[in-house]
């Protein structure tokens, strides 16, 4: 979190620095509220993860090259999630019928992603006798 946390602070500074550039330039309030808002919420999450780093215990490091932790399958409902909300999106611009089909399926996709692992897997070598 320590990477993620400079890049945010990182950021700050170049917005910072785009919106002294943005004044000097040209007067917009708009933009230069937009750019002063966007480093300060950079900055701040910076802060969060600087902090959160330090008040964590030793956790495993990918940089020593111990492990991670155990992490679930791939799974089928993340993309039929996504081409649900982009069909669900445009059908707000294109008309009901595809706000209903976007609606549907994203609905589908989501209680079917929701409830994949709640469903018992049975482990190779199981048999059902």
């Amino acid at each position: 979190m320590k990477f993620q946390a400079q890049v945010l602070f990182a950021m700050a500074v170049a917005l910072c620095a785009g919106a002294g550039a943005y004044l000097i330039g040209r007067w917009d309030p708009a933009g230069l509220v937009l750019l002063v808002t966007a480093a300060v919420f950079a900055g701040w999450g910076g802060w969060f993860l600087l902090r959160e780093f330090r008040s964590l215990p030793e956790m495993d490091d990918p940089e020593s090259g111990g492990p991670l932790g155990t992490f679930p399958d791939s799974t089928r409902w993340a993309p039929v999630l996504g081409l649900g909300a982009v069909i669900l999106v445009n059908g707000v611009i294109a008309g009901t019928w595809l706000l209903m089909t976007g609606a549907a399926l994203t609905v589908m996709a989501a209680i079917g992603y929701a409830f994949e692992y709640s469903v018992r897997q049975p482990a190779p070598g199981d048999s059902d006798d």
